[in-house]
Formats: C-alpha cells, structure tokens, sequence
C-alpha cells in the first residue's frame, strides 16, 4: 500500500479541514512527520487508520474523535487514498456524532457512514457502501485486520513493549499473514492426504497377503495333511517376510503422516 492523500474535516485536534498530500514525497522515498507535543502528528496517523477501519489505535473512543474546535454545522469526516497493486483507492468515513437540528433547537444523531470507491480514469467508481461492507472489502485489500494492521504499520505511543512481548500464537499469526503461509499449510494438507492414502493402501495389500497365507497354509493342509511339516519349494514366496514388510510400511507411513500434521 502506498498513501496518496489524507483529507481530515473536523477531526482530533483540527477544527477545519486539512489536506496532505503524499504524492508531493514520492520523490524523497522516506519521509517523516514531526512536530511540535499536540501539533496532531498522531491524529494523521488516526485518519488513516480511521479511514480504513473505523476504528483508531489505543484507548480512545471512536465516537469522541470529534474536534472540539469545530463550528456546530461542519460534519466530521476523514477521506484516504492509497495505491495498492496497480490501482488507485478511496476509503471515505464519519464518525456518530452530534449536529444541529435543521429546525428547531437541540441536535440529532448522525450514524457512522463509510464508502469505498476505486479510480477509473478520472472517475472514482463506487466499491463499497456501508460500515460493515467497507469494513470487509478493506480487510480483503489490505490483507490485514484492524490488529494486524495496528501492530504492524501504525504501532500506537506505550505498546511498543507489548507488540514485542506477544504471545508466540499471536506472532505466528501475524507473520503467517504477513508472508501468506497459506500456501505451505495446503502443501502440508495434501501431503498428509496423499499419506493417508498410501497407509490405507499398504493395509489393504497386508491384508491380502495375510489373506494368501492363509489360504496357502489351508491348502497345504487338505493336500498333506494336518501333520505334514510346512511346505519347503525351491524359489518359495516367503509370505511371512512379505507380511513383516508390509506391516514395517504401514507403521513408516503413518509416522510420516503424523509428522506431516505436526
């Protein structure tokens, strides 16, 4: 992902409406942001994960990222665009919030609203519609939920020990993101799979010799006799081995399955 441009009305502590535009840094590879204690460097940081989201890092709540600055009729509101693989996005939101009545006195509660929109041209075709459909459509973009992405690209002030400290489930999960391991997880499925099959196999065949010895010993015994001795023939199948074999397979094969499931 690559930011493009922020568009933050009404927003932490911006009464008005500010713009910035990433694409003015293409040029400088590596930018950063600094500013005076409360100058907003972190608010930036909110907008564009509010934007993406809907939600900013920390414990703040994210119906009070109003500004508490801003005149009564401007509506808050945040606008992100970003490059992602070739194309060109916009991800629009605002916040629940309090406006004034059109008629009478008191105020009316506005609901949280959200778009996504993606660059034909000159024109930004809409993607998505709603808090929750656009919720979904950036996940499936960005490839990372609200945590990840968090935890990952947008580390909130006082949790940088606690992103170091994660558990080793939370880091394989987060890393397994990151470097799309899905892949190896299916190899491994099939594998087990194709062991599986292979082990039900060697079974099947151990029981068939066991099957063809017996049969073997039966007839032996309606030709000789129950007293004769086992029948002795020059270039004789050695059942017995071939069963031993077998079984040795079977056991060899299900400890690779259990190794592959590991």
């Amino acid at each position: 992902m690559r930011p493009r441009r922020l568009e933050l009305t009404a927003f932490g502590p911006f009464p008005g409406t500010v713009q910035l535009e990433f694409g003015a840094l293409d040029e400088a590879g590596i930018f950063g942001v600094h500013g005076p204690t409360g100058g907003g460097k972190t608010s930036l940081l909110d907008g564009i994960m509010f934007a993406l989201y809907g939600d900013v890092p920390g414990a703040r709540e994210r119906d009070r990222l109003r500004s508490d600055h801003a005149p009564a009729g401007v509506e808050t509101a945040v606008a992100f665009e970003f490059a992602l693989r070739g194309e060109d996005w916009r991800v629009t939101r605002a916040p629940r919030q309090q406006r004034p009545k059109k008629r009478g006195s008191g105020t009316t509660t506005l609901s949280p609203t959200a778009t996504l929109a993606r660059r034909r041209g000159d024109v930004w075709e809409p993607a998505a519609e709603g808090v929750q459909e656009v919720g979904d459509a950036v996940r499936g973009l960005v490839g990372l939920d609200r945590a990840q992405f968090q935890q990952v690209v947008v580390l909130p002030q006082g949790e940088v020990e606690k992103a170091l400290r994660a558990s080793a489930q939370d880091r394989e999960r987060l890393l397994s993101t990151l470097f799309d391991t899905g892949r190896f997880h299916a190899y491994t499925a099939r594998l087990a799979q194709r062991a599986d099959v292979l082990a039900g196999e060697v079974g099947r065949r151990a029981a068939a010799l066991d099957e063809c010895r017996r049969q073997a010993l039966d007839r032996w015994e309606s030709l000789a006799g129950p007293d004769a001795a086992g029948p002795v023939v020059e270039g004789q199948v050695d059942l017995e081995g071939l069963r031993d074999q077998a079984v040795l397979t079977a056991v060899e094969t299900r400890e690779a399955v259990a190794r592959a499931r590991r």
